[in-house]
């Protein structure tokens, strides 16, 4: 009984060492699932693109916030970076980034300084551009 049971556990620890010593098991299809991943970040971005008008124009015709829009301008930028094949193109990206939010916080602040809005939405637009110049030099170094 002791030396089916010893053999057994030496059964299985071979067995185990077996699969810790192999090679990893090696994927039969890795550019079909790149090819998925890249199509499927592709159909984010593109939604997302659409979704970013959308709020857009809500929030020229005052039905959305200054933060949804910088939220929605945000993940679309988000969702662009992973597709950049170089750090060249993540850095014309991230500076698109910081003037695209550069550009709200100015017509956010010329709202604030014409008495049509509070001073929330400047600063929140202020706060979104300095984030994105804070990422722009992160990836610079």
């Amino acid at each position: 009984m002791k030396t089916a049971s010893a053999l057994a556990c030496a059964v299985i620890a071979i067995c185990l060492g077996m699969t810790l010593l192999a090679p990893p098991v090696q994927s039969q299809q890795p550019a079909a699932q790149s090819n998925r991943l890249l199509a499927l970040q592709v159909e984010r971005r593109d939604t997302l693109r659409e979704l970013h008008d959308v709020i857009a124009s809500r929030y020229q015709q005052g039905q959305a916030s200054i933060d949804e829009l910088i939220r929605i301008r945000s993940t679309v930028f988000e969702a662009e970076l992973p597709l950049a094949a170089s750090k060249r193109e993540r850095l014309i990206l991230l500076e698109q980034q910081v003037d695209n939010f550069r550009e709200l916080e100015e017509v956010t602040q010329q709202r604030f300084e014409a008495g049509q809005t509070p001073s929330g939405p400047a600063l929140s637009a202020k706060a979104a551009r300095l984030a994105a110049e804070i990422e722009l030099e992160q990836e610079r170094l």
